[in-house]
């Protein structure tokens, strides 16, 4: 039988009134609370903080303990590694397709990489006790992470061939539309510096791609804004790394 878990505020993000106590009815966007029965969700929730994360905010740094697990339903986080040359790697974009902190219940006790909220964020806010008794003891729940740890092991795998290969303007489309995505949201708000970070690669280098995808009319971009205006051009910049949201996992390529 599960156990609360008592909960107390935890640093970090702003704490807002739960939109679903607000209307009981609305579905969840995030896509492992949403597929749980009434009964798992409401458990899992009763522990959680509804809270939204500004852009640009650290969620998780390496070596750190993981103290809860975050469930976007709006916007997206990257998990970064930080190499001892200065330059930045993006591992893994986490969206409302899953969550941050899913190391605590395979068995990692530390944080391997860092975690930053790519734009505003909002969503369930879980300690990571109240995380491994779900995990433990509600059926639906397991499987729902379980098939999420799937989606990132075939995601994360198609980076490493996609940054060894492809070229850097077909990496920015394809993280672009990760992004959008991952997000739900065809409006990105995020800047050229942080998107280099994510790519990989000099920011002059993601100006000059920027630059060539307005010029085909596949986005518009402002400082600080990038607007995916059609997806069928953005998508033909992209690598083949790049997998529809609604493609089954395991027939090739990567899986978002």
């Amino acid at each position: 039988m599960y156990t609360a878990v008592p909960t107390t505020p935890m640093p970090g993000g702003i704490l807002l009134r739960d939109p679903l106590r607000l209307n009981p009815t609305s579905p969840l966007p995030n896509r492992i609370l949403g597929s749980l029965p009434g009964s798992e969700r409401a458990i899992l929730l009763s522990q959680a903080e509804y809270v939204v994360i500004p852009a640009g905010q650290m969620l998780a740094s390496p070596g750190e303990v993981p103290a809860a697990a975050f469930f976007p339903d709006r916007g997206a986080f990257c998990w970064l590694g930080d190499m001892s040359t200065g330059h930045h790697v993006a591992v893994a974009i986490v969206g409302t397709d899953g969550l941050v902190g899913i190391s605590s219940v395979l068995a990692i006790t530390r944080h391997n990489f860092r975690a930053i909220a790519l734009f505003e964020s909002s969503g369930y806010r879980l300690p990571t006790e109240s995380l491994r008794r779900a995990f433990k003891e509600f059926d639906f729940f397991r499987a729902g992470v379980l098939a999420y740890v799937g989606r990132q092991i075939i995601e994360i795998s198609s980076h490493v061939a996609c940054n060894r290969i492809h070229s850097h303007s077909q990496r920015l489309a394809r993280w672009l539309l990760m992004m959008a995505d991952k997000s739900g949201s065809t409006s990105l708000k995020i800047t050229h510096e942080v998107l280099a970070q994510v790519v990989g690669g000099p920011r002059h280098a993601v100006t000059m791609g920027l630059n060539k995808l307005g010029t085909e009319g596949a986005i518009a971009h402002l400082r600080g804004q990038i607007d995916i205006l059609d997806r069928a051009r953005l998508r033909r910049n992209a690598c083949e790394c790049y997998v529809e949201p609604d493609r089954p996992c395991g027939d090739g390529g990567g899986v978002h």
